[in-house]
């Protein structure tokens, strides 16, 4: 047996085999084994080698050696990660001769050869093919680390699903007998294979040669059975031993024989039965310090998991009735977000000291990124585990955004949110460039669909008009960098036109594409590739470039969701932690670590446990006969890590009553449990259940005051000489109807924004309408044509044609001009035999002199007939729904009367000698009768007034009117008359009305 000089304590390397320790529940696991570590000779101990769970338990156990030496200099032993998952695992020593002449495939090397078989045997998009690869592939890892042939997925045929299960074995043969045969061709190996191989050697030099130098494997469930092996052939060897963490064999033994799958110890139960050995082998490890203060705690939380344990059993002779023993806080909070800010509340508390280390343990990756948000309103950054997703980031959205760009050449949403981006510069500067980027917005890519998607920008730019208010030499300078745009996406666009190409090609054009884009002032790109964001980014795509030949010909139009599939598995993480004292780790990056503070969070049944995801390709059932373990095991790894996390001396555990969504939450069964445990002993008010994290969570963003004052409705009072004196009749209706938006556009010279990319509405139906009869009248002023149905039919051809782009309008709205064209010409031929001449579309105006301002009111007639006596009638079209003759006269919808009244001061440029005849509405929706004929002078077919009349009362209202908003005094109320209020109003967001009114906003 070899031999190694130690200090006294350190005999567990040298004692009897097997040598399996284990760190009970009741003391934290990396002090105590330090504690045993640091009893070897320094000299031995630089020689060791420590396996752990995990990297980040490897940079724990580090940070630990030079705490407990109080920085004195110390050659540290190796630290290798041989844990639980697949890519945790480091290979800890390979002997001189090679286990195989085959490397290894890259995964993403793997995903793009299975989705290419994945095509060939199915007939799916490219992008279920790479879903369905990345299902393959975790499939084909499961198998082969279970160490299990895939011939036997033939052996089992279940009765019952027999059917189904030929489907899915038949879509398996991809496994069984295309992949070995791509490998092959390939020159490469599995993963799992090559690793196990590697792993086995080892096991086998520790069995054959023993070992020279001591290893210990520290806290390792031993899920996966070449770990579970690899441990066996460690407690057996010389120099080796095992130590397990939260295990108490004392505790153990009544539930051993029954021990649930939801219970902390059965992944260590199934360790065990491999490893041959029984829990009463297993020895205390020699260094664990005197019990702490969360001894009691962790006592209780056993009694949570055992199932022989009773919440109705008394507890009098337990140590839970110590003092201050159930020293653990429960925060329950009404929703998500509260959560979210309580932790943060506690973790910001635990940073004021300076000693104190805090941890947030959470699942949620919700609640995880809303806690790390909250804490930076106080210019915290902690460190998240996780990190953040690469297609999350700025360079990863931004590959995204331009793939969604031009292959979808529709997309003028991914288009604009492109030239918005933080990066995209394109050889000016950031201020510059996003300047133009709005004012192309405003342009071209707000308000009607583009005629020829985003490759047919600056052929748009020059066919429409030039807007007014944007400098001329400005509109230059946007259709040149659209120039520029185009020719640097033009080789990616004709790409993207292809029926199938290389998925290497398109990588090369597309990259090229974004490098442009992202050139600065100085024809750099540095700010694109720097920082960790743009590392991990470039090390993707160098892995993409080279593993793209396995995926042959793709659709070029499925290549952005290939990108975002490949890409949401990449994770951005920081080179260096933000704060030590500080982190947010999931359940399995939690393991061994330790702080003064741990907050669990989201402990939510689904969520802690993390309900399991089910298996595509094999049932439960069918899961047992292949030999696959039960994924519910994984419950009993969470109830561990749950169980060695209580130890910390504060523990708080958190949750919410409803998710993100707001659907209710049901706790975890776990906290369930220990809600009845305590409230059948009657110590529940130790547990603190009420908590002011909580409370200040809910008003930290609350007004200050213990009755705050909800927000006003908007009221400015503008000075005399900054009120609007010249307004159109649309805008006299809104001074009744909402006057706050009369100060917006005309006072503040705000105007409302096209929705981008818009889909035709009403309004623009109505526009449509009224440019086709205006054509017509214009074409025919006296007298109708021949065939009068037929020209006007044919106007409204030339018009739809140029809507060609957009094939809803004239398969919705053609047929509905054609009932409103045969009822339009009945009528226009009954009225045209009492009327000299009809204008189309006549701008008039009235001036009012009030105090020593004149006032001028615009307005435009959709229609003016003027009959053989000169006198003067006026129709306003409308496509919509028609304001009824009570809302007219009484001043709510004005502008037929206002017509009126500038008709009687011969304000139109149309002269009639100041007689007015008619003021009629004409429907135009296009409904059964095609349209209507509506007379607000009317009542029950009765007249009221005459039209004159209504003009004249029209004038004088609309003085009072004037008068009344020309006096500073005077405040422009937002919708001051619910039940008038417009229909459509775009400053509803401005004047935040559904906040003052008590709604939700």
């Amino acid at each position: 047996m070899n031999t190694i000089p130690t200090h006294d304590g350190a005999a567990f390397l040298t004692g009897p085999t097997p040598r399996v320790f284990a760190v009970p529940p009741r003391a934290a696991f990396m002090p105590s084994l330090i504690s045993g570590l640091l009893k070897i000779q320094p000299e031995i101990l630089a020689g060791s080698t420590i396996l752990l769970p995990s990297r980040r338990a490897c940079l724990t156990l580090r940070e630990a050696f030079l705490n407990a030496r109080n920085g004195a200099p110390l050659l540290l032993p190796r630290m290798r990660a041989v844990g639980d998952t697949d890519d945790e695992i480091d290979v800890i020593h390979v002997g001189p001769e090679s286990v195989s002449d085959l490397e290894p495939i890259g995964s993403l090397d793997r995903i793009l050869l299975l989705s290419r078989l994945v095509r060939r045997e199915r007939d799916v998009t490219d992008e279920q093919s790479f879903r369905l690869a990345k299902e393959l592939a975790r499939f084909l890892d499961e198998m082969q680390t279970e160490e299990i042939p895939l011939e036997r997925l033939h052996e089992i045929v279940p009765v019952e699903l027999s059917e189904h299960w030929q489907i899915t074995l038949e879509f398996l043969q991809i496994l069984t007998e295309r992949w070995p045969a791509a490998l092959t061709e390939a020159g490469l190996c599995d993963p799992i294979i090559w690793r196990n191989q590697r792993i086995g050697k080892e096991i086998d030099r520790i069995y054959l040669g023993g070992l020279d130098a001591p290893i210990i494997a520290a806290g390792i469930s031993g899920s996966l059975p070449i770990v579970a092996r690899l441990l066996q052939s460690i407690a057996m060897a010389d120099l080796g031993c095992v130590v397990l963490a939260g295990f108490d064999p004392t505790r153990a033994l009544d539930d051993w024989p029954d021990l649930s799958w939801t219970h902390p110890y059965s992944g260590i139960k199934s360790l065990l039965e491999r490893m041959d050995l029984d829990p009463r082998e297993v020895r205390s490890w020699p260094a664990i310090p005197s019990p702490n203060a969360a001894h009691p705690r962790t006592e209780l939380i056993l009694d949570v998991f055992s199932s022989t344990f009773s919440a109705s059993e008394h507890l009098n002779q337990r140590a839970l009735h110590q003092e201050g023993a159930v020293d653990l806080t429960i925060d329950e909070s009404p929703d998500l977000p509260t959560e979210a800010t309580a932790i943060a509340l506690r973790l910001r508390e635990a940073v004021e000291h300076e000693s104190k280390s805090a941890l947030l343990v959470t699942s949620d990756r919700n609640l995880a990124r809303r806690v790390a948000a909250e804490l930076r309103r106080w210019e915290i950054e902690i460190d998240d585990s996780a990190g953040m997703p690469l297609d999350q980031s700025a360079p990863g959205s931004l590959m995204l955004l331009t793939a969604r760009a031009i292959i979808d050449n529709s997309d003028i949403v991914a288009l604009l949110a492109t030239l918005k981006h933080p990066l995209v510069r394109a050889g000016r500067s950031l201020h510059e460039f996003r300047r133009h980027s709005r004012l192309l917005e405003i342009m071209v890519l707000r308000g009607p669909k583009l005629h020829g998607g985003v490759m047919a920008l600056a052929d748009e730019l020059k066919s429409r008009t030039a807007k007014p208010s944007i400098d001329l030499n400005k509109q230059r300078e946007v259709v040149e960098i659209v120039e520029e745009f185009a020719a640097a996406a033009s080789h990616f666009a004709t790409m993207a036109q292809k029926s199938a190409v290389g998925l290497d090609e398109l990588l090369e054009v597309h990259l090229a594409f974004v490098e442009t884009l992202v050139r600065d002032e100085n024809n750099e790109t540095t700010q694109f590739w720097s920082k960790e964001a743009g590392e991990t980014l470039a090390q993707f795509l160098e892995h993409l470039r080279a593993a793209a030949s396995h995926a042959g010909q793709i659709d070029p139009q499925g290549y952005p969701a290939i990108l975002a599939v490949l890409m949401m598995d990449q994770a951005v993480r920081p080179h260096r932690r933000s704060d030590f004292r500080l982190s947010i780790l999931g359940q399995f990056e939690s393991r061994l670590q330790n702080a003064d503070l741990v907050v669990i969070g989201g402990l939510n049944e689904g969520v802690w446990p993390r309900n399991v995801a089910p298996n595509p390709w094999a049932n439960r059932a069918m899961r047992q006969a292949l030999g696959l373990p039960d994924d519910r095991l994984r419950m009993g790894a969470a109830a561990l890590d749950f169980l060695c996390l209580a130890t910390a001396p504060e523990v708080v555990l958190s949750r919410a009553r409803k998710d993100q969504n707001g659907s209710p939450n049901a706790p975890s069964r776990w906290l369930a449990r220990m809600d009845a445990i305590l409230k059948a002993d009657g110590v529940i008010n130790r547990s603190n259940a009420t908590s002011p994290y909580v409370a200040w969570a809910d008003q930290i963003d609350r007004p200050e005051g213990l009755y705050p004052r909800p927000i006003q409705a908007p009221a400015p009072r503008p000075q005399r000489d900054a009120r609007p004196v010249e307004l159109w009749a649309t805008d006299v209706e809104n001074l009744v109807r909402d006057p706050y938006s009369v100060y917006a556009r005309r006072i503040l010279s705000l105007e409302p924004l096209d929705p981008i990319d818009a889909d035709p509405g009403a309004a623009d139906r109505g526009l449509i309408i009224h440019s086709i009869l205006e054509r017509f009248v214009r074409a025919y002023p006296t007298t109708l044509p021949e065939a009068a149905i037929d020209r006007l039919l044919a106007e409204g051809r030339e018009v739809f044609a140029s809507l060609a782009h957009q094939p809803q309008v004239q398969a919705l709205w053609w047929p509905r001009f054609e009932t409103v064209a045969a009822w339009f010409i009945g009528i226009e031929q009954d009225r045209r035999q009492k009327i000299s001449a009809v204008y189309a579309e006549v701008r008039g105006a009235l001036s009012l002199d009030i105090a020593d301002r004149t006032y001028r009111i615009r307005a435009r007639a959709d229609r003016i007939e003027i009959d053989h006596d000169g006198v003067i009638s006026i129709l306003d079209y409308k496509t919509g729904s028609i304001p009824s003759a009570a809302l007219v006269r009484d001043g709510i919808s004005p502008q037929l009367p206002l017509e009126g009244a500038i008709a009687l001061a011969d304000g139109f440029s149309v002269k009639s000698g100041g007689r007015l005849g008619e003021l009629l509405h004409v429907g135009l929706s296009g409904g059964e009768k095609g349209g209507v004929l509506q007379d607000p002078t009317l009542k029950n077919k009765k007249p009221v007034t005459t039209a004159e009349d209504l003009g004249r009362q029209a004038g004088q209202w609309l003085e009072s009117l004037i008068r009344f908003f020309d006096s500073p005094s005077t405040p422009y109320f937002a919708v001051p008359y619910p039940e008038v209020a417009p229909r459509y109003n775009p400053y509803g967001h401005l004047e935040r009305v559904a906040e003052w009114r008590g709604g939700h906003g």
